[in-house]
């Protein structure tokens, strides 16, 4: 059995290459995965979520969260208020606070998938320029390539 925190911090790496290679941009795990600015009581959303990067566009504006599951999420599950995947999305607009926010998942053995609102997808256009985003509900869902 995999320790789930291992887990966790291997899914934020392979996000971070992600994310670097597309954007050209180094995004980083944030110290201690987000919990570094609870501990400094800062009020910079750099260091709020797991990933940070510290280039323009994406410095102070865009908080990313990432979540490693055994657990299968459906889209569907958007329309449920209770479901793991609205507690997510609930978690990443708590911590970007003005920022923009952008929630990563990747069930085990499974794709990586984004989950963000329009105007994340249209103003980090480079993130998602290989993904063939879907709309659902007042979100837009696809694979993160």
């Amino acid at each position: 059995m995999i320790n789930s925190i291992k887990k966790g911090k291997r899914v934020e790496r392979e996000v971070a290459k992600i994310l670097s290679r597309l954007t050209n941009c180094t995004f980083e795990r944030v110290p201690m995965s987000g919990g570094f600015a609870t501990s400094r009581n800062t009020k910079s959303c750099v260091f709020n979520g797991d990933l940070f990067c510290e280039e323009e566009p994406y410095k102070e504006s865009l908080v990313v969260e990432v979540k490693a599951t055994k657990e299968k999420i459906l889209i569907s599950d958007i329309l449920n208020e209770k479901s793991t995947l609205n507690k997510w999305i609930a978690q990443s607009k708590r911590e970007c606070g003005t920022a923009d926010w952008l929630l990563i998942f990747k069930m085990n053995g499974k794709k990586t998938i984004f989950l963000c609102t329009y105007h994340v997808l249209l103003k980090y256009k480079k993130i998602f320029e290989n993904s063939k985003p879907t709309q659902c509900s007042d979100y837009w869902i696809g694979e993160l390539k």
